[in-house]
């Protein structure tokens, strides 16, 4: 169990960061950063400010084309999914098509089958079925209606470039994704894409160490960036930000810091400190 918390913990800081004791911000400054002093009635009112424009940026992220057309995927109207029978419909389909490749249930079950499911899946709006091409041989990729009222495959989405490792965790096989690019369009545009460009650990014996992370997340109209490594053996860093490019911006970052790199003994009084910060467009934040 202490295996999996220290793989949990130094895993989180490779995403985002957290305050691990509430100290005061603006305590550690960067040579290019200008500070600015301001009254308590001055941050208060920027807190304020900040706390508006969040509200602002999630309605910017509700009235996105991702969310939009999602709720006409499924037919939300006053909070009821109404084309609930056509969404399961497609999906129960999909399950039928895949259950017709027995060489599925040979493959490991815990790794993704990217070679066997290679190919094109297109559903079939007459029959309401799917159908599948075996090219191209590197990449799946999936055509369906982007709602009950089309009478086309309107939404492409597709999987490239697909890497795996595998590791020994508490003696079992365990495939984890190196690598991959999925994206999801709909009539020629990006709904949403994710590019992970290197997911790396370390593992010693039973204990898989995170060392790198590169990838972004876009959910038109945000996208979401994260990078994180090793810096040394006992040091942990990660940043990550989401922005929309129109005024509505966030970032964390954090470092995490041991006191020795044996990793396979390590316990809570081995973590040194958690500091980083969080900023939100002109407001940035920094703990210790």
């Amino acid at each position: 169990m202490k295996k999996i918390l220290i793989f949990v913990a130094t895993s989180s800081v490779l995403l985002t960061g957290c305050s691990n004791d509430g100290n005061d911000s603006n305590t550690n400054v960067e040579e290019d950063e200008v500070i600015k002093q301001t009254t308590v009635i001055e941050d208060q009112e920027n807190i304020q400010a900040s706390l508006s424009e969040v509200v602002s940026c999630m309605g910017s992220m509700k009235d996105g084309d991702l969310m939009t057309s999602f709720v006409d995927f499924v037919g939300i109207s006053f909070g009821e999914m109404e084309d609930e029978e056509f969404v399961e419909t497609l999906l129960d389909e999909l399950g039928e098509a895949l259950d017709k490749y027995e060489n599925l249930d040979e493959f490991d079950e815990d790794r993704f089958p990217f070679e066997i499911l290679a190919g094109t899946w297109t559903y079939d709006i007459s029959n309401k079925t799917w159908d599948r091409l075996k090219t191209p041989n590197n990449k799946v990729v999936v055509e369906f209606p982007s709602d009950k009222s089309q009478s086309i495959n309107n939404v492409v989405a597709s999987l490239t470039d697909y890497e795996d490792i595998r590791y020994t965790f508490d003696m079992e096989n365990v495939w984890l994704p190196k690598s991959f690019k999925i994206s999801v369009n709909k009539n020629g545009d990006v709904l949403a894409k994710m590019d992970l460009n290197n997911l790396s650990f370390e593992q010693s014996n039973d204990v898989l160490i995170p060392t790198g992370l590169e990838g972004s997340i876009f959910l038109s109209p945000f996208t979401l960036s994260m990078s994180g490594e090793r810096t040394t053996s006992k040091e942990f860093t990660a940043e990550m930000s989401l922005e929309d490019g129109s005024g509505c911006g966030y970032a964390v970052g954090a470092t995490l810091k041991l006191d020795h790199d044996d990793y396979e003994n390590l316990d809570y009084e081995n973590f040194i400190s958690i500091d980083g910060f969080v900023e939100h467009n002109t407001m940035k934040m920094e703990y210790f």
